[in-house]
């Protein structure tokens, strides 16, 4: 099944350039998922309160097409596109009244038994409904991450009440939010962000003391976040020069 929602672009979406945010978007992405879960019987909250687990969100890729300028009108769509025992891969597709695909993002995530703090199946008795494993719309694949970098310091952060969720460690989005936190409006208005790669590798919590490093080369910027010695995300950012 799909799960489709209706949205209209509201100006606290968007960024310096009154176009959807990578922030916002991520924020859509997320709710949209969770929304197709609970559909399925699935979501966060009715798998931690009836068995004990969680999803975990470990890699999120996000490829955008177009800048989707402030009330604009558009159509989420969200499907399962993958599903093994070990992972599901979650494809959402931002679409223009004329079908048009603006944005598009594929979510892996896995099942965290909370009980015996493992990783679980994904086995079928699970879902309450059918699934549907649907064809993706956009082919592409999550990358290597180059190791052996020099990256440097650009930021540091502090993980605040607001950033924790249900699970009471750092939401997922708010790591994007952390990243992009790190570019000027002046990089804002002078570049788009063509493709952004995120890989979830540890957790955070309340009050923990984050670090941003970052490299640099050829329009391609490389993040990690640190919590003293564990690395908590690595993250890949591909820009292009704004359209004039």
């Amino acid at each position: 099944m799909k799960y489709t929602s209706k949205k209209i672009v509201s100006i606290s979406d968007t960024n310096a350039k009154a176009v959807l945010s990578l922030i916002h978007a991520a924020d859509i992405i997320q709710n949209n998922n969770n929304r197709l879960f609970k559909e399925l019987g699935i979501d966060q909250i009715t798998m931690s309160s009836k068995f004990g687990f969680v999803w975990i969100v470990t890699k999120n890729k996000i490829q955008s097409y177009d800048d989707i300028p402030w009330n604009t009108e558009m159509k989420v769509e969200s499907y399962i596109s993958s599903k093994t025992p070990a992972r599901m891969v979650i494809d959402t597709a931002f679409k223009d009244k004329e079908e048009h695909i603006l944005l598009y993002s594929k979510v892996e995530t896995c099942l965290f038994d909370l009980n015996e703090n493992k990783i679980k199946r994904i086995t079928d008795d699970i879902f309450e409904e059918s699934i549907d494993i649907i064809q993706p719309e956009k082919s592409f694949n999550y990358e290597r991450f180059d190791s052996g970098l020099e990256y440097s310091l650009c930021d540091e952060i502090t993980v605040r009440s607001y950033n924790v969720d249900s699970s009471y460690h750092t939401n997922n989005v708010e790591y994007i939010r952390f990243i992009l936190g790190t570019y000027s409006v002046e990089e804002t208005l002078n570049t788009e962000i063509s493709e952004f790669e995120i890989k979830y590798i540890s957790q955070s919590y309340e009050k923990d003391k984050l670090q941003i490093l970052k490299y640099s080369c050829d329009g391609v910027d490389n993040f990690i976040i640190m919590n003293n010695d564990t690395e908590i995300v690595r993250c890949r950012v591909k820009l292009k020069k704004n359209k004039q």
